[in-house]
């Protein structure tokens, strides 16, 4: 039985490969013995034979849009080095050497110089991000201890939820001072929500 198969696998792979195609003219050619390439170019072809020929409606390729395409495709380029350069930690120096800028002074001359420009914007743009997704993070946090504190959990409950040891320190232990961060919230009175009679 696994033999039948394999023959019926490797019969498979060896049509794919000569590109059968069991067509009238095809079955006729290998009846007289001519090989499958020689077949594909005895298919006649179903365009009544002018798809050689030059079509005049066709339309030239615009240049302006092929150099649209072009500057749209550097500035996805630049976009990604620019990615690269920053999540890579190249510092200001290592990037007007990429450029190929001197390494003080204005290159206002260079060619790159408007590069490092949209560099340095990219850079910058990329720090108030992390600035923002930072504080985003810490308000975040402090509504999850508020809440914590309002569900009056208590201190091993809250290390529970944390994973960290029911008692002592874990210092190792990547919550810990998420743990600490709880600990100086619940302390400090200017943090917690204000109880009403």
């Amino acid at each position: 039985m696994r033999g039948c198969i394999m023959l019926v696998v490797v019969g498979a792979s060896l049509l794919a490969t000569c590109r059968a195609v069991t067509g009238p003219e095809q079955l006729e050619g290998l009846q007289q013995g001519v090989s499958s390439d020689r077949l594909l170019q005895m298919t006649p072809d179903k365009d009544d034979g002018t798809a050689d020929e030059d079509d005049t409606d066709e339309r030239a390729i615009d240049p302006a849009m092929v150099a649209k395409m072009r500057a749209e495709l550097e500035a996805i380029d630049t976009k990604l080095n620019f990615r690269d350069w920053f999540r890579g930690g190249a510092t200001i120096e290592q990037v007007r050497s990429f450029l190929g800028l001197p390494a003080k002074g204005e290159a206002v001359g260079y060619a790159n110089w408007a590069q490092f420009q949209s560099y340095l914007k990219y850079v910058h743009e990329m720090d108030v991000k992390a600035a923002n997704a930072a504080k985003v993070a810490a308000i975040k946090q402090k509504l999850t201890f508020r809440g914590w504190y309002l569900e009056r959990k208590s201190i091993p409950q809250v290390r529970g939820i944390l994973g960290l040891p029911a008692k002592g320190p874990a210092v190792d232990h990547p919550n810990w001072e998420t743990f600490q961060a709880y600990l100086k919230f619940v302390t400090d009175p200017t943090q917690l929500p204000h109880r009403y009679p």
